[in-house]
């Protein structure tokens, strides 16, 4: 049998960028291309201009939320571990660019979008999302491979930085390419893709130029070891099933996400710009969020922080109604309620920045070792059935209009906001830190002296 491995044409002896830097500017232009491809702000605009049926709206929060999940189980289910990163890096980025380079060509090439357009667009978001899911998790792999141990912690805080200051520059980039002077619609849209194409090959190229370094300390467990017994084991946890039950409510709250930027832009009637800003508002409050989230988490308010969550499940639907009532009833022009619905991003930002990193700790918390990967993994299936929920929420919209999906959405918030007192919160983490230049010194038991007989 011939073995076939996958090796980068990186040169180790002649690179004048070091690994840190070109994980770095892999990740500025993932950020931009994120951007641009926003699902809750560009797209979900975008299909609601080309398609008239709000299905097609609802499919697109389906769509990149379930399919975030597919790729993992698959992956769970199939392997303990990826012997090589670097194929699936490969091959994740070449599905991404192709299908982000398509979208923008098939927009461009559109004088008169219709329904035919916003369903080749979805089919073809599917392999970009699926391809993303699958990309994330083996680009960091291969990061933490190509990179010195020593530098992964400061790489990993600073690519998510860049990536969200990389993000607001693309907000900005499309409130002007969106504005006053901007084509008209839909080659403005386009010409936004083809953007996010430029920055997804860009980024594909500064990635295939790490280094893969195999590592030969795999651990043993993985999250697709999901034996029979380690389900039980995880479901027999009380403080498990409290938290899986929490996540699940705020889970079918977002049932709206996708109709917010509709219901504001329909009924505000602001200039597309106002996207491009909204963009900015929802990175800059991912930002700031995720910083302020982990520094709750290690100090032991986990639970604190899925309320504050669960109580901008609450609000957001509630402003995204009130603000649009302010231009409706001439209490302020459409820019001044423009600008206050960015509100809304806002407390879509800070809601995403809550469950970052803070699930993960909390599922780790709450299992013994033999146990987490068998939780997390009933956690991503449930949450992926949740994701259909906004199909329920467009045939709502169909016969009761926006506003009663948004009460709906609101009414789970306040469900989940009840239900967050029932947390267990886990402990903080723990974190040994020694003074620089002391060194722990072992105790050297002291020789004893014959007995003399």
């Amino acid at each position: 049998m011939v073995s076939v491995t996958f090796r980068n044409s990186a040169p180790n002896q002649r690179e004048h960028l070091t690994p840190t830097t070109y994980a770095l500017v892999a990740s500025t232009f993932h950020g931009v291309a994120a951007a641009l491809f926003h699902p809750l702000i560009i797209i979900a605009f975008f299909i609601s201009r080309v398609s008239d049926e709000s299905r097609d709206v609802a499919l697109v929060a389906v769509i990149s939320t379930a399919t975030w999940y597919v790729p993992q189980l698959l992956t769970n289910w199939g392997s303990r571990y990826y012997p090589q990163v670097y194929p699936v890096v490969v091959a994740a980025s070449v599905v991404r660019l192709a299908s982000v380079s398509l979208m923008a060509a098939f927009v461009l090439r559109t004088d008169s979008p219709d329904a035919v357009l916003a369903r080749q667009f979805l089919l073809i978001l599917v392999a970009y999302q699926l391809a993303s899911a699958a990309l994330v998790p083996a680009m960091n792999e291969l990061m933490a491979r190509a990179v010195p141990a020593r530098h992964l912690t400061t790489l990993f805080r600073n690519r998510f930085i860049v990536g969200s200051v990389a993000a607001m520059v693309a907000g900005l980039v499309a409130a002007r390419g969106l504005g006053v002077d901007a084509p008209p619609f839909p080659r403005g849209f386009g010409l936004l893709f083809l953007v996010a194409a430029m920055a997804t090959g860009a980024e594909s190229w500064f990635l295939l130029r790490l280094r893969e370094v195999k590592s030969e300390d795999l651990p043993r467990e993985r999250v697709g070891s999901i034996a029979p017994s380690r389900l039980v084991a995880a479901l027999a946890g009380g403080g498990f099933r409290k938290f899986a039950l929490f996540r699940i409510i705020i889970a079918l709250a977002a049932i709206a996400d996708p109709y917010l930027i509709v219901h504001g832009m329909r009924e505000i009637e602001p200039s597309s710009r106002f996207l491009g800003l909204y963009i900015v508002t929802f990175a800059a409050a991912n930002l700031a969020g995720t910083a302020a989230a982990n520094d709750l988490t290690v100090l032991g308010a986990a639970r604190s922080v899925f309320q504050v969550a669960a109580l901008l499940r609450f609000a957001t639907p509630i402003l995204a109604l009130l603000i649009p009532l302010l231009y409706t009833s001439e209490a302020a022009s459409s820019g001044v309620a423009a600008a206050l619905f960015g509100s809304v991003f806002v407390g879509l930002g800070l809601i995403t920045a809550a469950h970052g990193g803070t699930t993960q700790h909390t599922l780790l918390a709450l299992h013994p070792p033999g146990a987490r990967a068998a939780g997390i993994t009933l956690l991503n299936v449930a949450l992926c059935f949740c994701a259909l929920a906004p199909l329920l929420g467009s045939r709502l919209v169909e016969q009761r209009g926006t506003a009663a999906l948004l009460g709906v959405a609101s009414a789970i918030g306040f469900i989940a906001v009840v239900f967050s007192g029932a947390l267990i919160a886990p402990s903080p983490r723990r974190s040994r830190r020694r003074r620089p230049g002391k060194r722990r010194l072992r105790a050297v038991p002291k020789k004893r002296k014959p007995r003399r007989r």
